[in-house]
């Protein structure tokens, strides 16, 4: 049943890099288009793509386990004139759902990005050598036309049947009080003929999703509404999703279901605990914390969230952004409650392996800053398939069918940027 993760690395897992590394950042003279960066990515690579900013980040300086990144990046040598948002060194990935202390994160051998109007060069080395940015980086790839994939078939691991077997599985415990939620997943798997390219993926989630973060680590490539967790200095931000409903093609039937959702105390409360859960994780790291008492409405092209922001001030011995979403992961609306109990449940029921689904992706720099979010969204490219990643969060009165049709509106951003038109979901 298991599978190995896309982002698993060679090697023994703790055996930390020994070799001293520097890292150096200029500003670009004349900028890239970021996008026709994309269809170069490799199977090494990764890719961050947000409202605010982007980047690309290639080759491999080195890799480390998880547990002792923040130690390793402090030993880095950094020459960064700029010190801005991903300049200077850092560590991505995707770590795995049910991962630890021997998760991988790739140190990139070079990074091309841009915020608040300027871009950067950087290049990650064995300390002492020279490998001083290229001030003027142009984009090396000439084809920038979108390929379209032509599908041979499509499987869901479970099907229907088995969806509803695990649901009524799930339900029982709850009726027995063993558990309040668990957010069980589907597995889609699309195989095509040619083998897709991750950056025309990429490419078209960027189209398709705004406002959220879109990402590429090393084959596994999506585009997630969740912010787990931002560090920026002294400032920290969480913004947990949970509630659920599809948009429609059609406007009154949307506006129907916005209002529905705002209103149903089943996913209110649902949304409350989630909420709950991440203040009470960073309330042990932070001096201020404030926490709204009501949701938001988030709306994105095929499914609207309850969505709450979350932010604070953290204490003095706070830890890196890596540091917060290991603390974080998993919320409730991405495993259950009690956490213990939904995420042996979910290993129990669910007949594939999440790998990266589900946990935290994103990066962080020597200074402890950076972005994670909750890989939502998502698929892993493996060869001439692509397997694609959705789920729903079982509650009392969960109706298996409905449930079922809120993991067919989660896969539709993918499914549309392999080409492919998803159904309508039902009234």
């Amino acid at each position: 049943m298991s599978r190995a993760s896309p982002t698993a690395a060679p090697g023994q897992p703790g055996d930390a890099p020994r070799r001293r590394l520097s890292a150096v950042t200029r500003p670009i003279d004349d900028p890239p288009i970021l996008g026709e960066l994309l269809p170069g990515l490799s199977g090494d690579d990764f890719a961050w793509l947000t409202t605010r900013g982007g980047f690309v980040a290639q080759g491999v300086a080195t890799e480390i386990p998880v547990g002792g990144a923040d130690g390793f990046l402090n030993t880095v040598e950094v020459d960064d004139p700029l010190g801005m948002w991903a300049t200077g060194v850092i560590a991505c990935g995707a770590l795995p759902f049910a991962g630890g202390d021997d998760a991988v994160l790739r140190v990139p051998a070079s990074v091309i990005g841009h915020t608040e109007g300027t871009w950067w060069h950087t290049t990650i080395g064995a300390s002492g050598r020279h490998h001083t940015p290229d001030p003027r980086v142009t984009s090396p790839y000439i084809d920038t036309a979108q390929r379209r994939p032509e599908v041979r078939g499509i499987s869901s691991s479970p099907d229907r049947d088995g969806w509803r077997g695990m649901v009524h599985a799930a339900l029982t415990q709850i009726r027995r009080g063993e558990l309040a939620k668990v957010v069980l997943a589907r597995e889609v798997a699309v195989t095509l003929v040619d083998a897709p390219l991750p950056g025309d993926i990429l490419r078209q989630l960027v189209d398709d999703a705004a406002g959220a973060f879109v990402f590429a680590a090393q084959g596994f490539v999506g585009a997630s509404p969740e912010l787990l967790v931002r560090r920026e200095g002294g400032n920290v931000s969480s913004q947990p999703m949970a509630g659920s409903v599809a948009v429609s093609t059609d406007d009154a039937t949307t506006s129907e279901r916005l209002d529905t959702l705002t209103r149903s105390g089943k996913d209110r409360d649902e949304h409350r605990v989630v909420v709950e859960a991440v203040a009470d994780a960073l309330e042990a790291y932070t001096t201020e914390l404030d926490v709204p008492t009501s949701p938001d409405l988030v709306r994105l092209p095929s499914v609207a969230h309850l969505a709450t922001r979350v932010t604070g001030v953290l204490d003095d011995d706070a830890p890196s952004a890596l540091g917060l979403a290991r603390a974080l992961h998993p919320t409730p609306a991405v495993g259950g409650t009690p956490r213990d109990r939904a995420v042996a449940l979910i290993d129990v029921l669910e007949p594939f392996d999440r790998g990266p689904y589900a946990g935290p992706v994103g990066w962080v720099n020597a200074r402890g800053d950076g972005e994670w979010a909750v890989a939502l969204r998502c698929g892993s490219v493996e060869g001439r398939t692509v397997r694609l990643y959705a789920g729903a969060g079982i509650v009392s009165g969960s109706d298996p069918d409905r449930e079922w049709d809120e993991t067919e509106a989660k896969l539709r951003p993918m499914l549309t940027a392999l080409g492919i038109q998803p159904r309508e979901p039902r009234p």
